[in-house]
């Protein structure tokens, strides 16, 4: 059934699909429309009611499977789907899913990486935080790790770490909290990227942060200098500028209270004077 969300779509929207760059139409608005169609089918409301029915027991048979079209599924609104149904999977069994947290956090997660469709990435982003209010510390820990990391990487793993991030805020909010010491850096440094696209999704996260920006600040201060200073030290020019300007912020919004690290930034800063000139 699954797979008939994308076979049973009205080929209409494939054809509008093809032709909305020359139409103006945006992709990932067309992409929305086309998931909220499928939502909306008797085909979906058909695989509701199959999650009402599922018990511990067909596990075994059934996450094997659905894993299997995360892989291979290659419809948007099947991978869509799979991936809702996952997330409603795992808010059915709760925490009977633990035997497969490890699996399918790792898929998850790099279902997001490789995703090129905006709707899929977040549907895949979503499934994967509502697994990881089921894992293990050590697979959180791994998870939240990797996904900070992406911060280092090109546009699109910057992206995807945004959107993952969000969704762990959303949807695991209790596991997260317990990172925001690896989290609050990256989202504070990202926020100065050059890509506009990239620092606005990190500059959201920013501000849906409940403390005050100067309480965030002072809260994570040694972590926050600490990712600054070695991302100045990159072997990226995008890096050290967006963690020259973060510093700049640093220093404007809480003034004093940086002064017990100033050891550390001016010696990374004066490290990198005699290359490139800073623009």
């Amino acid at each position: 059934m699954l797979e008939c969300l994308s076979s049973l779509e009205d080929q209409r929207l494939n054809y509008v699909e093809m032709h909305a760059g020359n139409a103006g139409i945006q992709t990932e608005k067309l992409d929305s429309l086309r998931v909220a169609v499928a939502k909306d089918s008797p085909m979906w409301e058909t695989l509701d009611i199959c999650i009402k029915v599922v018990d511990t027991n067909s596990l075994e048979l059934l996450i094997p499977r659905l894993a299997q079209m995360v892989r291979s599924a290659v419809g948007l609104n099947t991978r869509v789907g799979v991936a809702s149904f996952i997330t409603l999977l795992v808010q059915k069994v709760m925490i009977n899913i633990k035997p497969y947290t490890a699996m399918l956090l790792k898929l998850l997660y790099t279902a997001v990486l490789e995703e090129r469709s905006t709707a899929a990435k977040r549907a895949f982003a979503s499934s994967c935080a509502a697994v990881l209010k089921y894992a293990s510390q050590s697979q959180a820990q791994k998870l939240i790790e990797d996904t900070a990391s992406l911060h280092l990487g090109e546009k699109s793993s910057q992206l995807s770490g945004a959107v993952l991030i969000k969704s762990y805020l959303s949807n695991a909010a209790d596991v997260i909290s317990g990172y925001n010491a690896v989290v609050i850096p990256v989202i504070f440094s990202s926020r100065f990227d050059d890509d506009k696209e990239t620092s606005a999704l990190y500059g959201e996260l920013w501000e849906d942060i409940p403390s005050s920006e100067r309480v965030t600040l002072q809260l994570y201060l040694p972590e926050i200098v600490s990712l600054l200073c070695d991302c100045m030290s990159s072997s990226s020019w995008a890096g050290k500028r967006k963690s020259a300007k973060a510093t700049k912020s640093l220093c404007d919004a809480l003034g004093e209270p940086v002064s017990a690290h100033h050891h550390n930034i001016l010696k990374s800063l004066l490290k990198e004077l005699p290359g490139r000139f800073w623009e």
